[in-house]
């Protein structure tokens, strides 16, 4: 039987390359980034970015839609969102539903376009952890990153960017017609994988814009796919109005 050989030094550096490359990748526009986070203001602020596993972009693999792995930060500059952003950027197989690993074309990374009240949300918090604790529940320790998550979800601030979050493209044009005749030109208007998620500023009224779309589209403190990361590999983006 032949002595099995030892690999050649460009092998081992090949099959390295090819380990880094099996990781979920989100980011290909990092300007596009920095401009959201200029956007929905994170100086002073506490904000929250989470993976979402979409159902409705992969029919193929059963699993929940949920959220996965949810930060909260306060006063990230543009560089240290860049950095949370890249720190889901984890191995194929890193997420998963049970045992079902999830598919990169179904994930999507979101983020809060209004800040949370961290105070509120500690508050809710202790007395949350609180009530538990004398309440006869026994293992109260074994979810609370997700109680603190969602104590700081639930605890928003002044809502300043509302959405009209549009989940079908052809629909856009009627949004896009009225916001016009009205003269109303929004922060930004972000181009999903399925539709628009127009940011407006809450400091002008917008009783008529909810007249007209409430019933039509979601809308109000919403979260946003982050512009410059892909969803379920489609490149989100800013677009011109």
């Amino acid at each position: 039987m032949a002595a099995t050989q030892e690999p050649t030094q460009e092998k081992k550096e090949e099959f390295l390359l090819t380990r880094i490359a099996e990781v979920h990748r989100f980011i290909y526009d990092v300007d596009q980034i920095r401009r959201f986070v200029e956007i929905i203001g994170t100086k002073d602020a506490v904000h929250q970015i989470f993976v979402s596993a979409r159902p409705k972009y992969n029919k193929e693999v059963k699993f929940r839609n949920r959220h996965i792995s949810p930060r909260s930060f306060f006063d990230a500059s543009p560089e240290h969102f860049i950095d949370l952003v890249r720190k889901y950027e984890l191995p194929v197989g890193s997420y998963k539903d049970g045992d079902q690993v999830l598919p990169n074309n179904c994930l999507v990374l979101y983020c809060t376009t209004n800040a949370r009240n961290g105070k509120r949300a500690a508050q809710n918090f202790v007395q949350e952890c609180l009530t538990s604790a004398f309440s006869g529940e026994e293992h109260i320790f074994q979810h609370l990153y997700e109680k603190l998550n969602g104590a700081i979800m639930a605890s928003k601030e002044k809502t300043l960017l509302t959405t009209i979050d549009i989940d079908a493209k052809e629909e856009y044009a009627e949004v896009y017609k009225f916001l016009k005749a009205e003269g109303i030109v929004p922060k930004a208007v972000v181009e999903t994988r399925g539709g628009y998620h127009v940011l407006l500023e809450t400091g002008r009224s917008l009783e008529k814009v909810y007249k007209e779309f409430a019933k039509k589209h979601t809308m109000g403190d919403t979260f946003c796919p982050i512009p410059g990361t892909l969803q379920g590999g489609f490149p989100v983006r800013f677009v011109d109005f």
